[in-house]
């Protein structure tokens, strides 16, 4: 391939008027002649800081463009401002076919997909990019059938097919929240799980606006998730061996016992064994598939006073959910459905399959 090269030497070129007010001159602009791309810029003449666009009429079907140079310096998105001197616009170009392999991405309904360039020497790490459409989060890649987690991957030496998968980070569940905090809505979908040790919970919490201990320094009064876990009672009021626990969008928390039927214990220190959560705040701009928060948590059965034997598809269960807006707002919504009383245990449904039944 016959390469060829043009060397330009740059003036500086400013004239002084009279006045004082500096005048810059015209400057030309010219293409390095390749027998592999026909290209032209958007004008030939030039003062500093006009802004130049560069056209890519046609490349050779053998060839891909790998950069574009002014002067040497490397210039992107196809255009520069004009500098003080005459400028030359150089492409550098590779072989496809000899030197690097192609990248093609599938479509997908859930997500923009993309990398960098579409061709790629071998060994070359390749990043997929992608911003996430409603509330879809990644799952994983698949690189010619191959799954990996990661979003980079090393270029092989053949062509490469990019398909993303991608799921719905809001499962919707049968036990549902609403909460309005100042005109602001937020939802909130929760599994529980009875595990051999404990129950397990997931909450996520589809929420716009998410406000934290920036706000407020107690946890009750940020964001949160609130539930209690009681027993099977006929008592009214609060079952002395319930707990009801706080768990705020930034890692706030609070667990307690009742120390009487009206009224809540002041708040207990317990083992990683008996009681733990995480909690994570999300961003679709991080591509964590929606706005909010999600929290994990597990309460043990020794804390509950009771055995799986005896727990599984039993326990009593109520739940609320806050929504902080400002100071003055703050949307507190509890599980009300078929005569559930928040502050009365003996009213609360049971859980059962990840379902709250009444009467059970």
């Amino acid at each position: 391939m016959k390469k060829k090269y043009l060397f330009v030497s740059l003036l500086l070129s400013l004239t002084s008027c009279n006045s004082g007010v500096i005048e810059y001159e015209n400057h030309s602009i010219s293409i390095i002649e390749n027998e592999f791309i026909r290209a032209s810029v958007s004008t030939n003449v030039a003062k500093i800081n006009d802004l130049i666009t560069i056209n890519i009429e046609e490349i050779s079907s053998n060839y891909e463009l790998r950069y574009i140079t002014a002067n040497n310096h490397r210039i992107d998105n196809f255009s520069f401002l004009m500098p003080n001197e005459d400028v030359s616009i150089n492409f550098v170009l590779g072989e496809k076919d000899k030197d690097c392999f192609k990248v093609e991405i599938e479509n997908s309904e859930y997500a923009l997909i993309s990398t960098e360039k579409q061709y790629y020497f071998p060994n070359e790490v390749v990043t997929i990019e992608y911003s996430t459409r409603s509330t879809y989060e990644l799952d994983y890649f698949l690189i010619n059938g191959e799954k990996i987690v990661k979003d980079k991957f090393i270029m092989p030496s053949k062509d490469v097919e990019i398909r993303c998968v991608f799921k719905d980070a809001l499962t919707v569940t049968d036990i549902t929240l609403e909460a309005n905090g100042g005109g602001i809505f937020a939802r909130s979908y929760w599994d529980f799980k009875y595990d051999t040790l404990g129950v397990r919970l997931n909450v996520k919490v589809e929420d716009n606006i998410v406000r934290g201990k920036e706000m407020f320094k107690d946890p009750g009064y940020r964001d949160n998730i609130e539930f209690i876990i009681s027993k099977p009672t006929s008592v009214k009021g609060w079952n002395l061996e319930a707990v009801k626990t706080i768990i705020s969008c930034d890692g706030g928390y609070y667990i307690q016992k009742p120390s009487s039927l009206q009224k809540w214990g002041t708040p207990l220190s317990c083992s990683f064994e008996d009681f733990n959560f995480n909690a994570t705040i999300k961003s679709k701009e991080k591509k964590d598939g929606f706005n909010g928060y999600e929290i994990n948590a597990f309460i043990s059965y020794n804390l509950l006073s009771t055995r799986y034997i005896d727990a599984k598809n039993s326990l009593f269960v109520s739940l609320s959910q806050r929504n902080a807006t400002n100071y003055n707002s703050n949307g507190w919504t509890t599980y009300e459905e078929d005569g559930t009383i928040w502050e009365d245990c003996s009213t609360f449904p049971t859980l059962i399959n990840n379902k709250l039944v009444k009467g059970a």
